[in-house]
């Protein structure tokens, strides 16, 4: 067994070793590839052989997936293959025939990648919605529409004003943004009801970004007809959504992208992307007249900007101070207001949770009692004031003795719980015979403590606790008692 699992070690820092190694390398070929000259064989050679490694791992890592996971993946890695492709091809007609024609075969494939990412994104988006959300597909709405008229302003009017241009040429230069507003907004409306994204889902948006972005100014340059002046960085983006797409197929969560997400409220990142989206327009009215209108016009369209920024901030602080107000009452109901540990609505709900994952998962349970020795004299002795102050004491030391994911709980006045999840009976006494020993000062205190049978029912686990508990009392005090140990009795009045 030791051997089995120093093996299983070893594979493990293997695979976080190459994941790392991979990592380094294709930051290491995008930095190369923005560096070669455009015209450079040995730049592409790189990109071509980076986008066939890609594909390779991409297939394996596909091969490896759970069968509910594939039909996403599968059309992402056709997606891969028709982009590397319609590369391939691109590359012969520059290097090999001395050509770049528009529309090209090789734009065949790069428009039927799209349909492919497309095909992928919806499905993938089906498959995660757990109901419909009319607040989800509002705010989509919103971020698309302002997707578009960026997208309208900086390329598609200046395709439209280039009369010089084929129809084919102007049909096609068409497409390219067209296809990448609509993936662009189903990729909008998976990221605005995510809750929590794992790596593969973070690595996935990341690749379809690269490639957007990258297109879009590609295809921004195009209209204005200086491709040549395309930046080494729009080819880096380019290959690092190849690399970053096969490094989501191998991603931790990979299988798990498709199952069902609770729908999520709007977060304070949300909002801040809907404001966005709401400047947009205005923002890029405001640049279209600039140079039409007169001083006056400009001001205004300044300070209509600036207002709306400021009502923002506002509205982003108030939403700050109701988050922070919501989260200090939420704890405030789950806290004793004495003590500070769990109330005795948080240990119920937690009871049964923690009962039900251990159940499932095959795993040992233990709950004790805990109850003041005498507590009542020493109140009728040194006032409810000291009283208060012993019972903080003895739950700040007993509190220190525990380690999750053990929990320790206020039950009602002098009497505490304790839930210790994934121990046995026998792993309980030493932990509870320490808590024994922490009680501060010259105050004892009692402790039941029963471990849940299979079958049985959480409250009668507790119940068999309560009279493990009375057990300790009425043997003498100051003992950790389990129940079965000592003559079970069903408890009335603790002695104290």
């Amino acid at each position: 067994m030791p051997d089995a699992a120093r093996s299983r070690g070893t594979v493990h820092l293997l695979r976080q070793n190459l994941w790392g190694l991979g990592v380094w390398l294709g930051g290491v070929i995008c930095l190369v590839t923005m560096l070669l000259p455009a015209d450079s064989p040995t730049r592409v050679v790189l990109v071509n052989a980076a986008g066939l490694v890609a594909l390779l791992i991409f297939l394996a890592a596909l091969l490896r997936m759970r069968s509910d996971a594939r039909a996403v993946w599968w059309w992402m890695w056709i997606y891969l293959l028709l982009t590397v492709v319609g590369d391939l091809i691109y590359d012969v007609y520059r290097f090999h025939l001395d050509d770049e024609p528009f529309p090209s075969v090789a734009d065949a494939f790069y428009l039927a990648s799209y349909g492919a990412m497309i095909a992928s994104l919806v499905l993938l988006v089906h498959r995660r919605q757990s109901g419909r959300n009319r607040e989800v597909w509002i705010d989509t709405s919103v971020m698309s529409l302002a997707a578009a008229c960026v997208v309208a302003t900086v390329v598609v009017m200046p395709v439209l004003n280039a009369t010089t241009a084929p129809t084919a040429t102007t049909a096609i230069s068409l497409v390219y943004p067209l296809l990448d507003v609509i993936a662009l907004s189903v990729l909008i409306r998976l990221l605005v009801d995510v809750k929590r994204m794992n790596p593969a889902l973070t690595l996935l948006a990341a690749s379809i970004a690269c490639t957007l972005t990258a297109d879009l100014v590609f295809q921004s340059l195009a209209a204005q007809g200086v491709v040549e002046d395309s930046p080494s960085w729009v080819d880096g983006l380019f290959l690092a959504a190849i690399l970053l797409l096969a490094a989501a197929a191998t991603a931790r969560g990979a299988s798990e992208i498709t199952q069902p997400s609770p729908t999520s409220q709007r977060t304070k990142a949300r909002l801040i992307a809907l404001a966005v989206a709401a400047l947009t327009a205005p923002t890029l009215l405001a640049f279209s007249v600039w140079s039409e209108v007169g001083s006056g016009a400009r001001l205004l369209a300044v300070v209509s900007i600036a207002v709306i920024l400021l009502i923002l901030w506002g509205a982003l602080m108030l939403i700050s101070l109701v988050e922070q107000q919501s989260a200090l009452l939420a704890d405030l109901a789950r806290r004793d207001g004495l003590t500070g540990l769990p109330n005795r609505r948080t240990w119920d709900f937690e009871l049964e949770r923690v009962a039900t994952a251990t159940q499932q998962q095959g795993m040992p349970l233990t709950v004790a009692m805990l109850d003041l020795d005498r507590f009542k004299d020493y109140n009728d002795r040194y006032g409810h004031p000291a009283g208060d102050d012993l019972l903080v004491d003895c739950a700040r030391a007993w509190h220190a003795e525990l380690a999750p994911p053990a929990l320790l709980a206020r039950y009602g006045g002098e009497e505490f719980a304790v839930l210790l999840p994934g121990v046995s009976l026998a792993q309980s006494r030493p932990v509870l015979e320490q808590l024994r020993r922490a009680t501060p000062g010259e105050q004892t205190v009692s402790i039941g403590f029963a471990e849940r049978t299979p079958g049985e029912h959480i409250e009668d686990t507790l119940q068999r606790a309560d009279r493990a508990l009375y057990d300790a009392k009425a043997g003498g005090r100051d003992r950790v008692v389990a129940h079965g140990t000592a003559t079970s009795r069903a408890p009335s009045e603790y002695p104290g």
